[in-house]
């Protein structure tokens, strides 16, 4: 026997029922055989599918790779009825009780045969409406995508079967980009719910592109890392869901990373995502507040005229002029000093360290410079009682009293050209020492060439000045003369004519 049922709706199916027709039994022959004598087996023989008839086998097939087979159900034992006797042949005696033909075996529970044969129900499949073309793109939920229809149905034994359909998905889960489904129908037979599976339904979703507002980088700003790569740490979010690297993105480089200004970092969509995007980030000089500072007081007796200051980030010593400018201020009588330095290059910012000042400090001269082709003196004031005064020097050595003089004002002190003359050209220190301190200052002295021009101080726009002047002077003078010469051999033609 076959039954099949098909719908016509978005979505088909078809219920194929059979069974396997079972032996018709044998007729009564005309004469009956004399009954062989009963044997009572060891254990009795289960019947074979022939004499007890097959089983019915309900086999559910959907469009597509499912099948659904539920259990068959156990048909009633039937025994074989001996035939009659004819009227002259005498009736078999009945065989003894103890003699009494084996009983068919008991179903066992949990054996398909103990279950009832029911017809396996015939479906009409709901319509299936997707979600517009333009809203398939991964990131929709199953139940945004999927919609069933109303129309669906199911009959069982020619009746009409109470059920209800949903696909086997979380409404609120996502779907994959490749992802199917199926149609689940449930019912209720007896006191148990039963399932049936559609085939697999295939929906093609296309893939989210990633874009620049979904990616974070933490930090989004470095600092300069004396040109190592800068890397900020990537992670994805499409909306409440982090993406997973290796499976819905991957970093695939770096731009730019390794100098002060803005580096990039590239990441590409894998997976349910797609399309590649940069994201900048900025790398930024070392601020000042990173380094470390220290700062020693002027110190006679290592004949320093200035503080000495030192910058460090980690265990690079930074360089005044190249890597900051330093300023210094005197608060004389209050014996402190500052010094600000402004950082450049790779670093930024400013730093003011104070320090504490010597006794005494000069306070004019300072910085001053001499010309040997000069016949004045060098003079410069410390702001020491000159009554205090002991000595006079210059780099370390004392001056004999005969090469400078002193005059009261604080302290004056002027340097005589003839001791002058006797130094090399460049910076030198000089010293004015009290009978509980010194004041110290640097001071410059420059050479004269064979054409009288100063060397030893490429600074001294003065000399050149003078020298300028003085050749136009010469130049004006020579001039002058020539004119003159020209006249007076007029006057001496005119005079023989």
């Amino acid at each position: 026997m076959t039954a099949k049922a098909a719908s016509d709706n978005a979505v088909s199916a078809s219920v194929t029922v059979s069974f396997d027709e079972p032996e018709a039994p044998p007729a009564a022959p005309d004469e009956p055989e004399e009954p062989d004598e009963p044997k009572t087996p060891d254990e009795p023989e289960a019947p074979s599918a022939a004499q007890e008839g097959a089983p019915a086998v309900v086999s559910v097939q959907m469009e597509g790779p499912t099948d659904v087979v539920e259990k068959p159900e156990a048909p009633a034992a039937q025994e074989e009825a001996p035939a009659a006797p004819t009227a002259h042949e005498e009736a078999p005696a009945a065989p003894a009780a103890q003699e009494e033909a084996p009983a068919a075996p008991t179903a066992q529970e949990g054996d398909p045969a103990s279950e009832p044969t029911r017809n396996a129900p015939s479906i009409s499949w709901p319509t299936i409406t997707l979600a517009a073309e333009a809203d398939r793109v991964y990131g929709i939920t199953w139940g945004a995508l999927v919609a069933l229809g109303e129309d669906g149905s199911a009959t069982l034994g020619g009746s009409a079967l109470e059920g209800s359909f949903e696909i086997n998905k979380d409404a609120s889960a996502r779907p994959n980009v490749s992802d199917s489904f199926k149609i689940l129908f449930s019912y209720l037979d007896g006191e148990e719910i039963k399932t049936v599976e559609s085939a697999e339904q295939t929906v093609a979703l296309a893939r989210k592109a990633i874009d620049a507002s979904m990616v974070i980088l933490s930090p989004d700003s470095m600092q300069y890392s004396y040109g190592e790569e800068c890397r900020p740490a990537v992670s994805i979010r499409d909306g409440a869901r982090a993406l997973v690297p290796g499976t819905d993105f991957a970093v695939t480089g770096y731009a730019g990373n390794t100098a002060i200004g803005t580096g990039s970092v590239t990441v590409e969509g894998v997976g349910n995502y797609k399309d590649a995007v940069t994201k900048n980030f900025t790398i930024t000089p070392i601020p000042a507040s990173a380094l470390t500072s220290s700062v020693t007081a002027c110190r006679p007796e290592d004949e320093a005229t200035t503080p000495a200051i030192v910058f460090k980030h980690g265990e690079v010593v930074l360089v005044e002029g190249k890597d900051y400018d330093l300023s210094l201020q005197y608060d004389i009588p209050a014996k402190t000093g500052t010094a600000t330095a402004a950082f450049k290059g790779v670093y930024s910012g400013t730093r003011i360290l104070s320090f504490d000042l010597p006794n005494y400090l000069i306070t004019a001269g300072a910085g001053g410079s001499w010309s040997k082709s000069s016949s004045s003196a060098l003079p410069f004031t410390a702001n020491g009682a000159l009554g205090k005064f002991t000595a006079l020097t210059v780099d370390g050595k004392t001056v004999p009293k005969s090469y400078y003089s002193t005059e009261s004002g604080s302290t004056i002190v002027k340097i005589k050209p003839d001791y002058l003359k006797g130094l090399a050209a460049g910076k030198h220190i000089v010293g004015i020492a009290y009978k509980d301190g010194k004041a110290l200052a640097i001071f410059s002295v420059t050479d004269v060439d064979r054409r009288g021009v100063p060397t030893g101080d490429t600074n001294n726009a003065t000399a050149w000045i003078i020298l300028l002047a003085a050749s136009l002077i010469a130049f004006g003078a020579l001039t002058f003369a020539f004119v003159r010469s020209g006249k007076k051999k007029k006057k001496k033609k005119k005079r023989t004519k």
